[in-house]
């Protein structure tokens, strides 16, 4: 038997390394949630959604773990997603306040644990809200304990105002303790009632990228929070232009697409929601339009389509999953097959 463990070594060693190989030259979702039945427990009810889609009826999670992630990548044929930690949550103005240390580790642990069992087809993504005292110290810790390959920030969830001086320490601070760790960042910037301009937006961009080596930052949803009106065009454009400027920096930006194509029955959903959340904004959701479409065709490009992620923001409704979210996307971004096929294969960030 001995003479035949270097043969057997070497099949298994093969085997994983086919497997890893196969995995990475698949269909991948640089955008999911996870989330625990604890956080859920707290999030506040919202409209149960029941969509039909290209003859296919989708329901809006009700959880959160990896075999609700997995469910949905091998409905559409993906073979990796890009999961991502509902700990940002606590923190924010829709959930309790009381013992956020010991509840963000807890959601932290809980996806780590859930990506670590999905035979490395889920990317570990911690999360954390910046405004928080211990943020520095949890991103440590799930570097250090957890493998966590990159950080979450949502700046809305977290009511970040970039212009306000000591929000930016303490986002400054987080962004480099993840980058110190070689963790890319996926940041939803666009909050609901905070400074969302190009100019804002630039100034964000030269503070961050600008001064921290080696920080890597995918935007959610093309810099907005879904669809591409008027005003995410030009905070688009102006990233257009800060790479166009700053080369070396540029190199380490990426957007993705999840939301950024709406249609009737997606703005319907989250206009719903934000009511149901008490959102300043309702009604602020509405189908994409033609010249909108061609527009975010336009910009991606300027942008160079090798830095735009495939996304499906996994979780958030019932039409935001791989398979509806990608079917929409190739009838509507007005990109080749060969195009949209790039598109659906590019890691950006989380080679």
């Amino acid at each position: 038997m001995n003479k035949w463990r270097p043969l057997l070594l070497s099949l298994v060693v093969f085997f994983v390394f086919s497997v890893s190989e196969a995995f990475g030259a698949g269909y991948v979702d640089n955008h999911m949630h996870l989330w625990s039945s604890y956080l859920n427990h707290f999030w506040p009810p919202v409209p149960e959604e029941t969509v039909v889609y290209e003859g296919e009826t989708y329901t809006k999670p009700t959880e959160g773990t990896r075999k609700q992630l997995l469910e949905a990548l091998d409905h559409a044929g993906f073979t990796n997603g890009v999961a991502l930690s509902g700990a940002y949550f606590w923190g924010s103005a829709w959930l309790p306040k009381d013992d956020l240390e010991n509840k963000v580790k807890k959601e932290n642990n809980f996806a780590a644990i859930q990506c670590l069992a999905s035979g490395n087809r889920l990317t570990f993504v911690a999360s954390i809200n910046p405004l928080l005292d211990f943020a520095p110290e949890e991103v440590d810790r799930c570097a250090e304990s957890l493998g966590a390959k990159g950080l979450k920030i949502h700046f809305n969830a977290s009511r970040v105002d970039v212009t306000n001086p000591e929000h930016m320490r303490k986002v400054m601070e987080v962004l480099s303790r993840a980058t110190a760790h070689d963790m890319p960042v996926l940041l939803h910037y666009r909050g609901f009632m905070l400074p969302y301009d190009p100019e804002t937006f630039t100034s964000f961009l030269e503070e961050t990228l600008g001064t921290i080596p080696g920080l890597r930052i995918q935007f959610a949803h093309c810099t907005g929070f879904g669809g591409f009106s008027d005003k995410t065009e030009a905070v688009f454009n102006a990233l257009v232009e800060f790479c166009r400027k700053n080369p070396d920096a540029g190199k380490r930006v990426w957007v993705d697409v999840s939301g950024a194509i709406v249609d009737d029955a997606l703005a319907d959903i989250w206009n719903k929601m934000t009511k149901a959340l008490g959102m300043e904004k309702p009604d602020f959701m509405y189908r994409t339009t033609p010249e909108e479409a061609k527009n975010l065709n336009r910009s991606m490009r300027e942008l160079g389509l090798e830095k735009v992620l495939f996304a499906s923001d996994w979780g958030g409704s019932a039409t935001l999953q791989p398979k509806p979210h990608s079917q929409l996307l190739r009838k509507e971004l007005g990109l080749t097959n060969e195009e949209f096929e790039a598109l659906l294969t590019n890691r950006g960030p989380w080679k």
